[in-house]
């Protein structure tokens, strides 16, 4: 991985399989935040989509997910997990009630969303959708006036500089995130675990969410990037942001940079100087073992096949791998 931009300060490089890293996370913690690196890209939804992720999660000891979809998709995504409805009806509903994934296709995107409520169902993971929609209505108004200044339609007293400060406000509201602290702190009980899917940008912060969670809560960040181009573009961006209106995004760096090289084939692990000495000993033992088994998690299970996984705290359940 080449430096620059926003470095977190890489320290050491290994080869594991994503859910290698989230176990060896949790051993750790009681709260993992992934952070997604690409909300364009469908690479780490459709890794949360399969059987051997949720029960990695479950055999973690995880009985919570949080996912950075609005508060209003909550009614259907417990519908499908009661098995009210199945997936196709689930996409229906979704788009009648207004779904916009902004980036990708609804359907595409609603569709993995399913197949990542039904898998953390079958092992006793409740599905929360998390988004509290703080800064969404400064940044229509800030991506408003950058349209009508680029278009000419602003008298001359509107300025660029008025439009970065609307979108310094945006960030500001966006990337608060204590309000997503108390409302995690609200639904998980103590002693129990939790698994945050989020934009990367969240928990970047000093002061902004870790420190709001309920005392003696263990948090692990682990940012998730597709590919090493798509990560050093999003540092790019990051560093131009931050220098344009002046806001802090990545001061507070990840515990660890994954890079994903396709599902279950392992990627690139980064620690960095977050990366605690007992974090960084279980991704070194845990890179030793993917190195010498030469392969992700489980040995290969065809998807008519069945896997019956142990789980801490949870009934043994029969499921197939999709």
């Amino acid at each position: 991985m080449r430096k620059g931009y926003s470095d977190p300060g890489f320290v050491n490089e290994a080869k594991i399989g994503l859910n290698d890293l989230i176990r060896a996370a949790y051993r750790n913690a009681d709260i993992v935040l992934i952070g997604d690196g690409d909300h364009s890209e469908d690479d780490l939804l459709e890794h949360f989509g399969k059987s051997k992720s949720a029960v990695t999660l479950a055999e973690s000891g995880v009985s919570h997910m949080f996912i950075e979809l609005s508060l209003e998709l909550q009614y259907f995504v417990d519908r499908l997990a009661s098995g009210a409805v199945d997936k196709e009806q689930f996409i229906k509903e979704g788009i009648e009630a207004g779904f916009d994934a902004r980036y990708r296709d609804n359907n595409e995107v609603l569709g993995e969303i399913a197949d990542i409520v039904e898998r953390a169902s079958q092992v006793g993971i409740k599905v929360h959708c998390a988004d509290l929609g703080n800064g969404c209505d400064e940044g229509a108004l800030a991506n408003t006036m950058s349209r009508r200044l680029n278009e000419g339609e602003y008298p001359n007293q509107v300025t660029h500089d008025t439009v970065n400060a609307a979108y310094k406000k945006y960030f500001g509201a966006r990337l608060d995130d204590r309000g997503l602290a108390e409302f995690i702190n609200e639904r998980v009980p103590e002693g129990e675990k939790a698994v945050v899917i989020y934009g990367a940008g969240h928990g970047s912060l000093y002061n902004d969410f870790e420190e709001h969670l309920r005392e003696g809560t263990r948090v692990v960040k682990i940012d998730v990037s597709p590919s090493e181009h798509s990560y050093e573009a999003m540092q790019r961006s990051k560093v131009e942001v931050n220098d344009r209106i002046g806001i802090r995004m990545g001061e507070d760096a990840p515990d660890a940079v994954y890079i994903m090289q396709g599902l279950f084939s392992g990627g690139l692990v980064y620690t960095t100087g977050a990366t605690s000495k007992e974090f960084s000993d279980d991704i070194e033992e845990s890179a030793k073992w993917f190195k010498s088994a030469e392969k992700s998690d489980y040995p290969d299970i065809k998807p008519e096949e069945n896997y019956t996984p142990q789980l801490d705290g949870v009934n043994s359940v029969t499921i197939k791998l999709l």
